[in-house]
């Protein structure tokens, strides 16, 4: 037995709703991470126009993304990010204070097993 055409078209619209807001949710937070780290990084001030260009360029970059499909440009991105990761790794292992880096993995992974309760009896 179907259910009524009415019952399948509000759950499709809620759940549509609920994807879009999730969505929207999820960029906003990322689009204020974004300008938070920026100004953190550079000094100065977060302000509603650093936002908006943060914002804009983000839309940007997710739409181009969908428009030009799963076969050309989506699974490019993947490739770019890794690169920009792998950059940014030896850049910072380069000339970043790789010294204290290594210490303070060191100090918190032994402060992470204190507070681990007999899960890792090293």
């Amino acid at each position: 037995m179907q259910p009524p055409p009415a019952l399948v078209a509000l759950a499709d619209t809620s759940v549509l709703l609920a994807l879009m807001l999730g969505m929207a949710a999820s960029f906003g937070v990322g689009v204020l991470l974004l300008s938070g780290g920026l100004s953190l990084t550079f000094g100065g001030q977060s302000n509603a126009g650093t936002t908006a260009v943060i914002a804009f360029l983000l839309a940007l970059t997710i739409s181009a993304s969908a428009v030009s499909g799963v076969l050309k440009g989506i699974r490019y991105f993947p490739v770019i990010n890794t690169v920009f990761f792998i950059v940014m790794l030896v850049i910072i292992a380069a000339f970043g204070p790789m010294r204290a880096f290594l210490a303070s993995t060191v100090a918190l992974f032994g402060t992470f097993c204190s507070f681990t309760p007999s899960g890792l009896d090293l």
